[in-house]
């Protein structure tokens, strides 16, 4: 049975297996949506039942939602409106058209909006084929034969929570557990124990939010698989995750939007892991490192067909897609570098930034950090650190745990500190509005090369 089939099934036989923390209404509300058929229409997405079957009547009358989030300020909403006039809107009762809409390119079945790594917008097209093949591939990959059900704890209108989650529920009609996510946190453990929730798909921000003392929640055996993604797995936190969630499967997972969501992905069972070996390719995907440094592509029968543009045309991925990633392969398992932008080149040698990153999150207290190159204001790159945490370092801890670890033209000229950690839309790192804050010195510093009392 096809995706939109699976979808018009659930729906018609009393909606999917949804259990909202919400007070649910006592009857869904069903909108009128047919003539909109094949039109293009952005859709902001919230973690609600009601929100969820919105969206399904619309993929149900062949509307082509855009995904998005749903956190989106009004300048922001109305800068979309304005740049995309011929898309239509969906306002949560209503799908707004202020202009004659687009039709949608040719077999693009939904599409999410993203902003990337480059922090431009985009709109990542999929087919209805593509998508079934991605959750049959992650359901194989993942070992979810066994798993009946899936606690939503990230954003809906991520794609990682989208595809693995929603769209693998629906696809072998599972349940669907809503929760209030890791801000909630003894809620959380208690609707998690209550509902038998078997999967969990987190990021590595989210394991953070567990106090060191975590003896008053309880263990959850029930869970059966934690799926991690979105960044570098959090292995600092193993033995808490080892210890709350005793019977769980760890598995690391490397992606992005426009593979649909996963490339590889790989079993976690040792603190000893190295965050960077990423796993090896799912089923329908092949992946390539190419060029120097070397930059990872990918093609497949699960990925994304291209991007569509402010007109509703379709930009077509070339056969290789960019991940934005570099790195290598080894023994058949893909091995990160870094991110384009954690890939620099300083005092004449080509680093990454990530070992550096990661020296300052094994320091006790440490949540969050960044390192980064800029222009010292002589021609000349240096290489600077921010961190946040629950405590401040001393100096001599960064003397003995980062600074002496480095090789020279690793060697760090300042490190900042950062009250709130910034997050972008997407509730990830805002590299570019922390890199701003350095650049203006608007942050604490805690250290500068220049400093000779260290």
């Amino acid at each position: 049975m096809s995706l939109l089939k699976k979808i018009e099934f659930v729906f018609e036989s009393g909606a999917p297996k949804i259990i909202d923390f919400r007070k649910s209404k006592n009857s869904f509300e069903h909108l009128d949506f047919s003539s909109f058929k094949g039109k293009l229409v952005f859709w902001p997405l919230n973690n609600s039942k009601e929100s969820i079957l919105h969206l399904l009547s619309a993929i149900q009358n062949r509307v082509v939602p855009i995904i998005l989030s749903n956190r989106l300020n009004f300048e922001q909403t109305e800068k979309i409106k304005r740049d995309f006039p011929s898309f239509g809107f969906f306002d949560g009762n209503q799908i707004i058209a202020n202009a004659e809409l687009s039709t949608a390119p040719q077999n693009v079945f939904l599409a999410l909006f993203t902003s990337g790594s480059t922090g431009e917008p985009k709109i990542v097209a999929a087919t209805e084929d593509a998508l079934e093949k991605s959750i049959l591939a992650i359901n194989k990959s993942q070992n979810l034969n066994d798993v009946k059900s899936t606690a939503v704890t990230l954003p809906l209108f991520y794609s990682y929570a989208f595809v693995n989650q929603l769209l693998w529920s629906i696809y072998f009609e599972q349940s669907l557990i809503l929760t209030r996510g890791f801000t909630f946190l003894d809620n959380l453990f208690i609707k998690i124990q209550n509902h038998n929730a078997e999967m969990l798909c987190l990021v590595n921000s989210q394991i953070k939010l567990v106090p060191d003392n975590y003896n008053h929640l309880p263990k959850l055996d029930c869970v059966k698989v934690i799926n991690f993604a979105g960044g570098y797995f959090p292995i600092e936190e193993f033995n808490k995750l080892r210890d709350l969630f005793p019977n769980a499967k760890i598995i690391n997972n490397y992606g992005c939007t426009e593979a649909m969501p996963r490339l590889t992905n790989i079993l976690v069972d040792d603190e000893n892991y190295n965050i960077n070996n990423v796993g090896k390719r799912i089923p329908g995907k092949e992946i390539r490192a190419v060029g120097n440094p070397s930059e990872i592509e990918f093609r497949g029968n699960s990925v994304s067909i291209g991007n569509i543009n402010k007109d509703g045309f379709l930009m077509k991925n070339p056969e290789w897609i960019k991940s934005g990633d570099f790195g290598h392969l080894e023994n058949g398992c893909l091995i990160i570098s870094g991110r384009a932008d954690q890939i620099v080149k300083i005092r004449g040698e080509r680093i990454s930034t990530v070992p550096i990153e990661q020296k300052f999150l094994d320091l006790e207290g440490i949540s969050n950090s960044i390192v980064f190159p800029f222009s010292d204001g002589k021609n000349q790159d240096i290489l600077c650190a921010v961190i946040s945490g629950e405590k401040f370092p001393a100096k001599s801890d960064i003397q003995k745990s980062i600074l002496s670890n480095l090789e020279y033209h690793s060697w760090l000229s300042k490190i900042y500190w950062i009250e709130e950690w910034p997050l972008n839309n997407n509730n990830k790192t805002d590299r570019f509005k922390i890199q701003n804050l350095a650049i203006q010195n608007k942050l604490k510093t805690i250290w500068d090369i220049k400093d000779i009392s260290l």
